[in-house]
């Protein structure tokens, strides 16, 4: 089963990175979400592997959520 992220989970991640996720979600653009993924930085393979599931299962709005979390927190 995967674990379930929280916006604590982003602490780290460079801003600039959460925003383009965000938008990248907003458009259901898969393949950039996809690309961006692979930008996130080895110690966040687990933050790119749940959010990757989400893309899979079309789950945009989970990401949507969690980056903009994120993005209120920073």
């Amino acid at each position: 089963m995967t674990k379930a992220l929280t916006s604590a989970d982003l602490v780290g991640l460079p801003k600039d990175l959460v925003q383009q996720i965000n938008a990248a979600a907003r458009g259901a653009m898969s393949k950039q979400l996809l690309d961006l993924f692979e930008q996130i930085p080895p110690e966040f393979r687990h933050v790119a592997d749940v959010m990757a599931d989400h893309v899979s299962q079309y789950q945009f709005s989970k990401i949507i959520t969690l980056t903009e979390m994120e993005k209120r927190d920073g």
